[in-house]
Parts: structure tokens; C-alpha cells; sequence
């Protein structure tokens, strides 16, 4: 997986992890563009690798040879806005979104407001969550999906969509401590962890 950090930086413990290919910060244009080149490349590579396998879809070349799944976390998409590529990076990212699934490539985007993500994307937009929203009309506008009530004002409280319904759900922290220091601090030692095995 490849993360682009672009708001609190603290994602970048993951970056310790065997399987994490980079974890970027948004001043770093040049190794953003890298990754979106690579990304854009190994969608060219397996669309190769489908067509000479005679498979269409990510699951049908799993059932020939193994592959693994790309997962690109893009923490504040609407950073994007301001970076000199962003043109570039909005196509090739709006690509990932709609043709990478069918390669093993998976788009995770998060944004503090719904007016920041292009609309581009908010078609190609598959599953959505929506948390801590104004209200029922604004979880209405995120998730493209009637809601006709607004979940209670509670952490982690939030509203998705299943089966063209919206359904009021509830996460859970990583890790049951009170403050947000203390569970970073566990996530960093669990990370750590799972790094040395």
C-alpha cells in the first residue's frame, strides 16, 4: 500500500510496515508524482497480464496466479488542488478510481468537507462513509443516497449506504485508551511490532 499524508502526518507510522511501499507528505510533489507513475504502471503492466492470461477482472486472474492488491490512502484529496500537477494527478487518480479495481488497485480518499472533492471523483466514488456531518441533508449530498434522519452526535457515530439504503453505524477505536497521544503512542508500538516479525 502507498499513503499520501496530506493532513495530521500521523499516518506516517505505518510507513515501518514490510508492506508499505511509501508514505508521503503533500510538499513532496516530485515523490507524489512518483507514485501516481508507478500506480499508472502497474495497471498497464497487468492490463498485459489479464489480456495474456485470457481473464478480464482482478478475481479471475487470482483464480491463474496469485497478485497482490494495491491500496492507495490519500488522507485530504483536496490538497491536490493546490499542487502544480494537479490536473495530472486529479486524471490519473479519477483512472485508479474507476478502471484500477478491476486490476487489484483500491482508492482510499478522505476529505473534512464534501464541496472539496471534484465532482470527478465523487462519481467514481464507490463505497462511502460519511462521519460527523451537519447535517441529514449534508450526509445526504456525501453518500448520493436519501437520508431521511441524522445519527446522534456521538464519536464515531456515522451514516453509510447498503443496498441503495443509508444506515446509521458505529466504529471503534484501534485501541480503548482515553487520549488521542496515548493511542497513538499504542498504534506506533503495535506497528513496530508487526514490523519486526
Amino acid at each position: 500500500f502507498y499513503i499520501l499524508d496530506f493532513s495530521s502526518r500521523n499516518l506516517r507510522l505505518f510507513g515501518k510496515l514490510p508492506h508499505c511501499g511509501a508514505v508521503v507528505a503533500d510538499e513532496n510533489e516530485e515523490s507524489i508524482m512518483q507514485i501516481f507513475t508507478l500506480i499508472r504502471d502497474i495497471v498497464e503492466e497487468r492490463r498485459r497480464l489479464f489480456a495474456a492470461a485470457d481473464v478480464s477482472s482482478y478475481d479471475a486472474y487470482l483464480e491463474v496466479a496469485e497478485l497482490p492488491l494495491i491500496l492507495l490512502v490519500i488522507d485530504n484529496v483536496a490538497r491536490i488542488e493546490e499542487m502544480r500537477a494537479r490536473n495530472d494527478l486529479y486524471s490519473m487518480l479519477e483512472d485508479f478510481m474507476s478502471n484500477g479495481v478491476g486490476y487489484g488497485i483500491k482508492v482510499i480518499i478522505t476529505l473534512s468537507q464534501i464541496n472539496n472533492c471534484p465532482m470527478r471523483l465523487r462519481r467514481n466514488a464507490g463505497n462511502k462513509i460519511a462521519l460527523r456531518a451537519r447535517d441529514r441533508y449534508v450526509y445526504s449530498d456525501i453518500l448520493d443516497c436519501r437520508c431521511t434522519y441524522e445519527p446522534a452526535d456521538t464519536p464515531g457515530r456515522g451514516m453509510c449506504v447498503i443496498e441503495n439504503g443509508c444506515y446509521e453505524f458505529q466504529t471503534a477505536l484501534a485501541v480503548n485508551l482515553s487520549s488521542e497521544k496515548d493511542r497513538s503512542n499504542a498504534i506506533r508500538q503495535e506497528l513496530i511490532t508487526i514490523a519486526q516479525k
